[in-house]
């Protein structure tokens, strides 16, 4: 609507900054489709009059004059909106409208005499042109956080920019005949092990006065018992060494009481080096040193262009302070951990969810939990990368920080986000239009898009990067025919569909082999968790190596046999026996399917030399004989060979194993 002032809006007479408005009457609401009520405005000394809708102009109680300093948001917000002509604008010097000065002078109570200046020295120092004002607000720079409006449009086409990604320089070959061992040992190395063979000591002794006597090789043999446990899924733990179903691999290693004594102390840390101080921010306190191991091998690994960001859950059931429900989980109870994967599942970067300390800058309070998690695992990535994530952390402050970090954002978004000055299409239009429909909206400056698309419902998803182009068609099930039907499918869907899975992956490779644990203690299944989450990223690392190497699939190692490998490492010692032992578990060559345990090799039974018996004197109970005609059980083994075997004064059997 044209103004009907004498003055252009550009060219009205130097105005104070201060600005007066009130809710205008019924004679002067100008027509419009919007509900919001129209806003007449008075610029301080100023006989002039505006009136414009007001879209997001909201009025601060019975306050009606706003003053520069304590309002200037404000006062941006609504020059710019006349600047602009945002919205049908009239002005008028009218006498009758003039006389109603008095609903635009402010209560006593609001504000002091000393607040409103009327020296024609400051006056002349405030008079700022209001063409001036609209020239410094399309130069400023915008923020984040920016209160300023911003316009979108449909539009079919979108630019993103050319931001340079990380370098694909492959290293593949630099783990040229790396084993299982060699990956595993990027995240838990021996150095690892010690730590907690001495904090689980620390322990014992403050607790019974005595040491536990733990070793290193023996706390690798508690993690391998707890790996081979993982793997065989017995209902419960006593089982393994239950005579019915004894697992030699494991009952041979450790007896139960002592597997219990371990498990029941074991730590990372010693609580009495950890400051009060330290305590308060950091409630992981008790596990910060695996999760430190962990994490240093995560960001060794090679960063991929695209990356998807989301929650994972550390299944826990008992009392712990930092324990969350997120719906729609597999595991809903537990410790949040936020994750950075690849495409393929391989996590490059984690943060464990603490509360308010989880982030110590003020990025919560700007943005949000969830896009706060964003911004601190982005710290660790390239510039160019290109992130994904889901409606719980995606809005639109997020893609612009990102945007600002050189960094690309997609996600779905919540509707509650968008802003409503991109006036979506509302759902049952678009389900008027039918499978497959969809609309772009693009923010006036280019450097946001938000695609609406229908497949059951609708689905919308921002971006700085992806649009609609180039679409395709994807293959759904239509319930009305009763077959597959094709549906058009924009760019920005099928690519995020593609790289959303990572978290996903991880969480179902763990989940296949995951380490029970039935403990009251939070810290135990932390520290099971990474070792799990460890071996996992282990395997995935691994097999895409194997796919560099383009190695066939029946010479790449499956999981499982991944795992059990590793665990044959953590069991082994100078002899082969644990690993002989492994390789008979499984087998169901007998009709009964009961477990087979192999004997020693024969090159060493034949070596006689240097094997004499010693009796295990920290065994609680007896081990049965391994001699084939024995069913006795002892206390004394081989002290080369391993085994345990009878000497009694009536039967030999250790002369009688060694002379076959």
């Amino acid at each position: 609507m044209k103004p009907v002032s004498k003055y252009p809006v550009s060219e009205v007479p130097s105005p104070r900054l201060s600005i007066q408005y009130r809710k205008a009457t019924a004679d002067e609401e100008i027509e419009s489709d919007y509900a919001t009520p129209n806003i007449c405005i008075s610029l301080e000394n100023s006989n002039s009059f505006i009136k414009w809708k007001a879209h997001n102009v909201p009025i601060f109680g019975n306050k009606r004059v706003l003053r520069p300093g304590e309002d200037d948001e404000k006062l941006e917000q609504i020059l710019q909106l006349i600047a602009n002509d945002d919205s049908d604008v009239e002005m008028s010097d009218d006498e009758s409208e003039i006389e109603n000065m008095d609903n635009l002078v402010q209560r006593e109570d609001e504000i002091n005499d000393e607040d409103l200046v009327s020296s024609s020295d400051e006056e002349g120092e405030d008079r700022i042109p209001l063409s001036v004002l609209r020239e410094k607000l399309r130069t400023a720079k915008q923020t984040p956080n920016s209160s300023q409006r911003q316009f979108w449009r449909r539009n079919d086409t979108f630019t993103p920019p050319n931001f340079e990604g990380p370098s694909s320089e492959c290293s593949a070959q630099l783990r040229d005949g790396w084993t299982a061992k060699s990956y595993f040992a990027i995240y838990l190395e021996d150095d690892m092990f010690q730590k907690v063979c001495d904090c689980t000591n620390a322990r014992y002794v403050e607790l019974k006065g005595v040491s536990l006597r733990l070793t290193l090789n023996e706390i690798k043999h508690f993690f391998g018992i707890i790996c081979l446990m993982s793997c065989l899924k017995y209902p419960r733990i006593r089982m393994y060494w239950a005579k019915p179903t004894r697992v030699a691999a494991i009952a041979d290693v450790m007896t139960r009481d002592r597997f219990f004594s371990i498990r029941s102390n074991l730590k990372v840390v010693i609580d009495g080096s950890i400051s009060e101080e330290k305590r308060r921010y950091d409630k992981f306190w008790k596990v910060r040193p695996i999760l430190e191991a962990v994490l240093q091998g995560c960001l060794q690994l090679p960063r991929e262009k695209a990356v998807a960001v989301d929650e994972q859950m550390i299944p826990f059931t008992g009392t712990c302070q930092m324990k969350q429900f997120v719906r729609g989980k597999p595991n809903p109870a537990g410790l949040k951990n936020f994750v950075v994967a690849a495409p393929d599942g391989l996590v490059v970067d984690f943060e464990l969810y603490q509360g308010k300390n989880t982030f110590p800058d003020d990025s919560v309070k700007r943005l949000g939990v969830g896009p706060s998690a964003v911004v601190r695992l982005g710290r660790t990535l390239f510039p160019g990368t290109h992130v994904y994530c889901d409606r719980y952390f995606t809005t639109i402050p997020l893609l612009e920080y990102l945007r600002q970090q050189k960094k690309y954002c997609t996600g779905t978004i919540m509707k509650s986000r968008v802003p409503a000055a991109a006036h979506l299409t509302s759902d049952k239009m678009m389900a008027k239009i039918g499978r497959g429909s969809s609309e772009q909206i693009v923010r006036q400056d280019g450097e946001i898009v938000v695609v609406q698309w229908y497949d059951l419902k609708s689905v919308l998803l921002a971006s700085t990067r992806l649009g609609i182009q180039p679409s395709d068609e994807c293959k759904r099930w239509s319930k009305k025919d009763s077959k597959y039907i094709q549906v058009a499918r924009p760019d920005i869907v099928a690519k995020y569909n593609d790289c959303m899975g990572g978290i996903d992956l991880i969480d179902r490779m763990i989940s296949y082999y995951r380490i029970q644990a039935r403990s009251k203690k939070w810290t135990v299944r932390v520290i099971f968790h990474f070792f799990d989450l460890a071996l996992a990223n282990s395997w995935i690392f691994y097999r895409r190596d194997k796919k560099i190497f383009q190695t066939s699939t029946r010479k790449t190692q499956q999981y499982l046999d991944f795992k059990i490998e590793i665990t044959t490492y953590l069991l082994k010692n100078e002899s082969n026996i644990f690993q002989e032992n492994i390789r008979g578990i499984g087998t169901r060559r007998n009709p009964e399917g009961n477990i087979i345990v192999d004997s020693p090799s024969a090159g060493t039974e034949r070596k006689r030399k240097e094997h004499y018996p010693e009796i295990a004197s920290d065994l609680r109970n007896s081990v049965r004989c391994k001699n084939d005609s024995c069913t006795k059980k002892t206390k004394f083994f081989c002290n080369r060979c391993n085994t345990f075997l009878c000497i009694t004064g009536y039967r030999n059997c250790f002369i009688e194993f060694h002379n076959r």
